[in-house]
């Protein structure tokens, strides 16, 4: 009803906020080092269902699965239920939920987009609740009418997914963790313009574990901007993290300084050390002002 007077502005799906709101409401008290531990989770919570109706989807059409769909089922039945970077399973599970996502979506607007072929049409951020409530009612009148039932759809997209993967990298599926996608891309401002400075700008590429609907936010182009918790009256306890680190000199001792803290998720500390280097900004006698 909200909606109705504030708008829409397209806001996030709840999965990583109920997650984090989980996670304080278990503890009876947070620690500066709980926080940290919040902040690292990359369980793949959201996932447990997708990944449930997966492996009985393609159970109870065992008689039918090819070699592939097999092979399929099985890592993702062996799942390691994070998004770690050797996790194999959880990366299928997620492509498959997105083509399902994007085979519904583009069946659903089929009409609307014969009409208005140049318009994107798309369900938004909140698609999880229909594309779910389809997937489970199986409303025969919303079927993609190529197939003769709910259950073949879905079966030709694990083969479509299947399919996008040999086309995109190893023929074995096996070879195909999150962190061979999850593989994260931090660009120095001045690398884009003069891309052979990259080697010294940039960060190093490097698998990261996390994902979009976990409290451990991580993609190839995004993440956390900063990892940060402070008790008063208990700072030294306290930490702070920031991809990068602080300096953005390239030529500065620190560039980069911090930066494997927020890679590893260890605690750098949020207080300063002793001094190391003074600068001291001195005016300059000018003649002139005489």
């Amino acid at each position: 009803n909200d909606l109705a007077l504030i708008g829409d502005g397209g806001y996030a799906l709840g999965a990583r906020a109920a997650q984090i709101r989980d996670n304080l409401l278990a503890r009876p008290q947070l620690t500066v080092s709980d926080m940290l531990e919040i902040q690292l989770d990359d369980r793949a919570l959201f996932h447990v269902r997708w990944q449930k109706l997966l492996v009985d989807l393609l159970d109870r059409n065992e008689d039918v699965l090819t070699r592939e769909q097999r092979k399929y089922r099985n890592l993702v039945r062996d799942w390691n239920p994070r998004a770690a970077i050797d996790s194999v399973g959880f990366r299928l599970l997620r492509a498959w939920r997105y083509t399902v996502v994007d085979a519904i979506e583009t069946t659903l607007f089929a009409e609307l987009k014969d009409q208005a072929p140049d318009v994107r049409l798309t369900l938004g951020p909140q698609a999880e609740g229909p594309v779910w409530s389809l997937i489970v009612e199986q409303p025969e009148h919303l079927l993609n009418p190529l197939f003769p039932s709910w259950d073949t759809w879905l079966l030709a997209l694990v083969q479509e997914t299947a399919r996008d993967f040999r086309s995109h990298g190893s023929m074995n599926l096996a070879e195909r963790t999150w962190g061979e996608r999850n593989t994260v891309i931090i660009a120095h401002p001045l690398s884009r313009a003069l891309p052979q400075l990259s080697r010294w700008l940039d960060m190093p590429r490097q698998q990261l574990p996390g994902a979009t609907y976990m409290p451990r936010v991580q993609s190839p182009l995004f993440g956390a901007s900063q990892r940060f918790a402070v008790a008063p009256g208990r700072e030294n306890e306290a930490y702070l993290h920031m991809p990068s680190g602080q300096s953005g000199h390239p030529l500065s001792p620190y560039f980069g300084a911090g930066h494997m803290d927020w890679v590893e998720g260890r605690p750098t500390a949020f207080l300063p050390g002793e001094p190391v280097y003074r600068l001291t900004l001195q005016p300059v006698h000018d003649p002139v002002d005489d």
